[in-house]
């Protein structure tokens, strides 16, 4: 579904996110525990970010719903599965309250859509199916399971790091220096983790971005339907502080967003569009 140069480099990036984010729980195991054990927790956790649940995990307020209830919805839905190169169609629940959204999930081996209803009622066809055909690129790129594993690297390096800057305080008496770099490593460690996170989810957001401009052939059906999901008219508070909407660009913010920018999103897909032309 991606260029294969593209696909190449994306998967080198990835690689890299998650060999950056593997080390700092490995040095803070070992630092706690020793080699062996750092070596054997990691491979723990590595499994347990890689191995997948059983299918009846629940999805707490959504509704399941049947082909028989929306059928045009479900045809979009098979028509993008199989265009993406899934075994299996993506199962559909809703749910009645939330923002305008979308989601993929899996529910052990069973990926799953979960769809607001206020997105249901805000797109047309064509815009639906572009949001649609990004999570249905999630899904053929294994998205999830890359998330899920950053996850479990990212909660192992914060718990690791308090119990390290635990044990520093309580070494500081007997070898302060070592205490002091281990403490030093274990504050920043977090920090550079979910730095690491945030890139590893907004390269294959972009990537989910393309994989949906070649799914629909239409690039410029997702850019319209990521502007008329970012728009939010200004209230009367905002007139009265001077704030502008959408919010200036903070640099340092954008480093820890897990999505791209929403106009860099756009910038992207129409130049995708033009080049197509």
């Amino acid at each position: 579904m991606l260029p294969s140069p593209y696909r190449t480099r994306l998967t080198l990036l990835s690689a890299f996110c998650l060999v950056a984010l593997a080390l700092p729980p490995f040095a803070l195991a070992y630092a706690v525990f020793g080699w062996a054990a750092a070596a054997w927790f990691l491979g723990g956790l590595a499994l347990a970010g890689l191995v997948r649940r059983g299918g009846s995990v629940a999805l707490p307020g959504t509704l399941p719903l049947s082909p028989l209830e929306a059928p045009g919805l479900f045809a979009l839905i098979e028509s993008l599965a199989r265009g993406a190169g899934l075994k299996r169609v993506p199962e559909v629940r809703i749910a009645p309250s939330g923002p305008t959204n979308a989601a993929a999930t899996l529910r052990g081996n069973r990926p799953v859509l979960v769809i607001t209803q206020t997105l249901l009622g805000r797109l047309d066809v064509r815009r639906l199916g572009a949001v649609l055909a990004h999570e249905t690129a999630h899904l053929a790129n294994r998205d999830l399971v890359l998330f899920r594993l950053a996850s479990t690297f990212q909660a192992a390096t914060l718990t690791l790091g308090f119990v390290t800057i635990v044990l520093a305080v309580l070494s500081l008496a007997i070898d302060p220096a070592t205490a002091l770099v281990w403490a030093l490593v274990a504050a920043v460690s977090p920090v550079a983790s979910r730095l690491c996170a945030a890139l590893l989810s907004r390269t294959r957001e972009f990537a989910a971005d393309l994989g949906a401009a070649r799914l629909t052939g239409d690039p410029l059906a997702l850019a319209d339907a990521l502007a008329i999901l970012e728009y939010r008219p200004r209230t009367l508070w905002d007139w009265v502080v001077g704030r502008r909407w959408p919010m200036p660009a903070d640099p340092a913010g954008n480093a820890f967003r897990t999505h791209p920018a929403t106009p860099e999103r756009i910038r992207r897909l129409d130049r995708l569009a033009g080049l197509a032309r």
